[in-house]
């Protein structure tokens, strides 16, 4: 399903880099696809501020596979759900709301999606290049937040989970593939205590891709020393530059 989102400001500046030129055969284009998840209905399709589906595309030519459990239909336990929940609340003893960014959306953003991994079960690529056999396309950029829960834990414990302890952390990793041959890999820590305090991003942080190569596919996947604490992890703002023949 494609969804409609609102389109910001930055979008006007990919608008004014993209082009297009004539070629013998055919003509070249090239433009920013900007997935900045602004939905523009938050009352039709969405409950209780959660939007789950099964795939919907963040941008012309980029497709995101859904995380939806409760579908009758096609239930998936790893993926994308696009959220609205905002909980910046970080303290001792409070129950963090599940699935909600420790802040507003990248830039004062209502929407943005999070990443739920399941332990690996995801039997698909969470993001997709449409137009692979038309062109390329590649990484330029995107932000990555905590959700409130992930945060509380490892900053407090919460429930029966202690707080983190020396040695403990969580990652996002981010894998680039053309078919099946992996092209690039960047992480980013989310909570890491495996030097002398707790590293816990607290905030929205653009993960350098200078060195992310083309892509027809990137996986996603959120992993721990422990097992007591959420995989997943906030996402806006994800940029690719794109270029087609056609």
């Amino acid at each position: 399903m494609k969804l409609k989102f609102l389109l910001p400001a930055v979008l006007c500046l990919g608008a004014l880099l993209s082009a297009c030129s004539s070629k013998e055969n055919g003509t070249h284009s090239s433009y920013f696809g900007i997935c900045s998840f602004e939905y523009t209905d938050l009352e039709t399709v969405w409950t209780d501020s959660l939007y789950m589906t099964d795939g919907f595309v963040g941008a012309d030519g980029v497709s995101f596979s859904g995380y939806n459990p409760a579908s009758t239909m096609n239930p998936t336990e790893t993926g994308f759900v696009l959220s609205a929940r905002h909980d910046s609340r970080l303290e001792a003893g409070y129950q963090a709301r599940d699935l909600a960014v420790l802040d507003k959306g990248a830039f004062h953003g209502t929407t943005y999606v999070i990443y739920v991994d399941q332990n690996g079960a995801a039997s698909r690529h969470t993001v997709s290049f449409d137009y692979n056999s038309l062109g390329t396309c590649m990484l330029n950029g995107l932000y990555v937040h905590n959700t409130n829960r992930v945060a509380t834990l490892a900053a407090y414990g919460l429930g029966d989970a202690p707080a983190f302890a020396k040695g403990d952390w969580l990652k996002l990793t981010i894998t680039g593939y053309l078919g099946t041959t992996k092209t690039s890999t960047v992480e980013v820590m989310l909570a890491d205590y495996t030097g002398a305090e707790l590293n816990l991003l607290k905030e929205w942080t653009a993960v350098k891709t200078e060195e992310f190569g083309k892509f027809q596919y990137l996986d996603f996947s959120v992993t721990s020393n422990r097992t007591d604490v959420p995989l997943q992890a906030c996402i806006d703002y994800l940029v690719t530059n794109i270029e087609i023949d056609y």
